[in-house]
């Protein structure tokens, strides 16, 4: 399951939040009181997360979400990913982000406007880990 967590500038229609919840993979989609928009994948596929935004996209010009792949150093097993995932998918502007272990690499997407590489490096290396940007 993906979790995906955007902060809206607009107020969302009833009729907005049906057209994402009909894309193929999603299976829940709620606004939270301080205007989150968190949308939940079955899958941690790329092409759902992708046919979300661009679907948010549609209807708040104002997001600019950016894509990007990044090698992730000292990364020692399974567990080390899981918490630098979970620390990556906390971090202020962190949209959604998968870490993966064989092949030590996060695929993290981020608000431009909240968040930066460098920013998320730091963050990683409370943990130990080096984020490669």
């Amino acid at each position: 399951m993906t979790t995906i967590k955007i902060p809206l500038t607009i107020d969302i229609t009833a009729e907005q939040l049906k057209q994402i919840r009909q894309i193929e993979g999603v299976t829940e989609v709620s606004v939270t009181g301080d205007g989150q928009l968190v949308v939940i994948a079955e899958k941690d596929e790329n092409d759902v997360i992708s046919q979300v935004l661009n679907q948010i996209n549609g209807f708040d010009a104002k997001l600019s979400v950016i894509e990007s792949d990044f090698p992730v150093e000292k990364l020692t097993c399974g567990g080390c990913a899981a918490s630098a995932e979970r620390l990556l998918n906390n971090q202020p502007g962190v949209v959604t982000a998968s870490v993966k272990f064989p092949t030590k690499s996060a695929k993290i997407y981020y608000l431009q406007n909240k968040t930066t590489p460098l920013k998320l490096k730091v963050a990683l290396e409370q943990l130990g880990y080096e984020l490669k940007i």
